[in-house]
């Protein structure tokens, strides 16, 4: 569908014969080079949203959000200290991965530091800095 794109609005508008729905999608990342990791720092408890909510399933801008990533992409999440906290993967990420700011065993990770190391085959890896506030 031939389109334009309104960055300034974060809007992209294009002209049908009838009346449709269509979804606007981005591709996966080709490398890891841009990956962002947000908000940051994750404050899911307080006032402002655009700080972090809490993780639900149905919502996409919820928990601690991936983004820019490449289809084929594992995430995990250390402590200061080296202890490993979460692993997930994905082979069709979509470019985007939320993580509900939980440890292996399904409880919420406490407030402070977390180092998150990104690995995708082919590719040099990744590592970020995460802080959680609760």
């Amino acid at each position: 569908l031939p389109s334009t794109v309104d960055k300034a609005n974060k809007s992209v508008n294009g002209t049908t014969a009838h009346f449709s729905f269509f979804g606007v999608f981005a591709a996966a990342a080709s490398d890891l080079s841009e990956v962002r990791v947000y908000p940051n720092p994750y404050k899911p408890n307080g006032a402002n949203s655009d700080e972090g909510v809490p993780f639900s399933a149905g919502n996409l801008n919820s928990g601690i959000i991936f983004d820019n990533l490449t289809d084929q992409v594992t995430i995990k999440i250390y402590t200061v200290t080296g202890q490993l906290v979460a692993k997930f993967s994905s082979t069709s990420s979509g470019g985007k991965i939320q993580w509900d700011a939980k440890n292996d065993s399904g409880k919420n990770v406490a407030s402070g530091g977390y180092i998150a190391v990104i690995t995708s085959p082919g590719h040099s890896d990744v590592v970020k800095k995460i802080l959680i506030v609760r």
